[in-house]
């Protein structure tokens, strides 16, 4: 027998004798309360049919709602489109953008060591 088998044994067994050790038979009264409290603390919630959920605005709503809606996708296809203008202006143009160069200026490397815009750049130039 593997330790993993003695040790699931004895896991199961100590299971069993909590779950009978635990046998309390609670009064009908107070299950009753439990219940009826239950049932008014749920009574407030509001699920929506499917109804609700089929009648929500337009098919474009529901379709960019989990990035955020229309104002995500806006965001994100803007944030796209710089990254792609960044990408294909090259490494060596990064230094010409508005605050850009501030930024990586924090990143570049003042011992004489080679960066990874340097590498960025010869893998730029390879291609």
């Amino acid at each position: 027998m593997a330790n993993n088998d003695v040790n699931d044994n004895k896991l199961a067994i100590f299971f069993e004798d909590a779950k009978a050790a635990q046998s309390v038979d609670f009064p009908d009264s107070l299950t009753e309360r439990v219940l009826a409290d239950a049932a008014e603390i749920g009574a407030g919630f509001v699920v929506p049919d499917a109804a609700a959920i089929a009648n929500t605005p337009n098919w474009i709503s529901r379709l960019f709602a989990p990035i955020g809606g229309i104002g995500g996708a806006f965001a994100l296809g803007a944030f796209a489109s710089i990254g792609l203008i960044i990408g294909l202006g090259g490494a060596e143009n990064l230094y010409d953008l508005p605050v850009m160069g501030d930024i990586l200026a924090i990143f570049s490397d003042e011992s004489g060591r080679s960066t990874p815009f340097d590498t960025l750049e010869f893998l730029m130039a390879e291609s």
